[in-house]
Formats: C-alpha cells, structure tokens, sequence
C-alpha cells in the first residue's frame, strides 16, 4: 500500500509542476527547504545549513525528477535504488553532530549526494559504495569501491559510521570499528518492510540504541 501512494504522488507532482525551475527560483526553493530543515542558529545546525545549501539535490537527480529536487520527497534513482527524502538527510546529519575532526565511514549504495554534504563539514570521510568514483580528481575524500559488511579495517576505529541503506540487524564487524562513545547511524528494517532510522552509540561495556524516525530508502545489499 505505502509503495502505491509513493507512486501516486510521484505521478501527480511530476506532471503538476513545471519544468525545472530557472535558477533563481531554485535557488530560493534550495533556501527555504534547508531554512525549514535546519531552523535552529547554533552553530551546529549552521554548519549543517551551509553544506546542505552547497551541494544542490537536484544535480544528483535525472530528466523531470529535478521538478522535485526541493519536495520532501524520496525519489526513484534507478536500479531499485532512492534518493531519501531531504529530512531524512537532515535527521542523519543531526544525529551524527559532525566535526571537521570527525573520523566518518559511509557505507551504502547511491552514496553520492550525502558524502558530497558531509565532506563538507569533516576532514576524515572514508566511503564504501560499489557506484562511487574512486579518482581523487574528482572527490575531495577517500573513495573505495566495493560494498562489505566488513567495512574498512585499516582506517579503523572511526567516531561515525552511517549505514546508508536499510538491513535487519547492524553487522558485529562494523560496531568493532567504532570507537569508544562511537555512532552507528543506520535504517533497519522490519519484516513487514517498515523502516526507522537508529542510532547506536559504543560504550566500553556494550552499546545503546534509540530510535530517531521513520526512514524510507533502498536496502543495503
């Protein structure tokens, strides 16, 4: 039921809207949805307004879906992959609180347009995505090109690790590379299908785990 109401308003929005909007248009649609996505002035949400506003969806986004680039929308990628809803994008970065010394690991598919944003805010961004570009000339962090539940030991322990992707459980090897008071951020998923987005932090003698929020995104594998 809930992939035919995706369908639906995909149908009506895409044939409703107008072609993809002139620049200034899209400009001010860009800043009002990272203003409503990011409302609080600390410095934090600063931070994260900032590199939201300078990686624009819609350039990860093909033929009439940059209509929607600046919806709430969660939208097809190809491949029976999507490109999340924006506040899910948020909720992740929220979450995460992401320092330039933050040491990040991206696991996913489709990884593109979220590792653009966090290179943005850290200096440490390492990404597992078997579709990303591994040429340094074209990304301002370590690319890797494969996908494994093993993640990336050498470069391990990190502060953050994002699954970008749902799965039934967080993978033991993955909690190993955390560090202490470490982050997993990642949508896990039912078998009913239903998904919420977690966070679980690494504690010296086991690990807590919350709920953030509803989540709706390809699976991992």
């Amino acid at each position: 039921m809930k992939y035919r109401f995706f369908a639906s308003i995909l149908f009506l929005s895409i044939f409703l809207i107008p072609l993809y909007p002139q620049n200034d248009a899209n400009t001010s649609a860009l800043n009002m949805l990272a203003n409503e996505l990011f409302p609080e002035s600390d410095e934090n949400e600063t931070a994260m307004r900032k590199a939201f506003i300078s990686v624009p969806r819609a350039d990860y986004l093909e033929g009439t879906y940059k209509n929607l680039a600046y919806r709430d929308l969660p939208l097809p990628a190809g491949g029976g992959l999507i490109h999340p809803a924006p506040s899910l994008i948020a909720s992740i970065l929220k979450e995460a609180s992401i320092s330039d010394s933050t040491r990040v690991f991206l696991i996913g598919r489709n990884t593109s347009y979220i590792s653009e944003i966090i290179s943005k805010l850290t200096n440490f961004l390492y990404v597992s995505d078997p579709g990303l570009s591994a040429d340094p000339n074209e990304i301002n962090y370590q690319g890797k090109k494969n996908l494994s539940y093993f993640g990336w030991i050498e470069d391990s322990p990190f502060n953050l690790i994002i699954i970008f992707g749902s799965l039934n459980e967080i993978p033991r090897s993955l909690v190993n590379q955390l560090s202490i008071n470490g982050k997993i951020i990642a949508p896990l998923e039912s078998q009913t299908g239903n998904q919420i987005l977690v966070s679980a932090v690494k504690y010296n003698d086991g690990f807590s785990i919350k709920s953030i929020g509803p989540s709706y995104i390809h699976k991992l594998q």
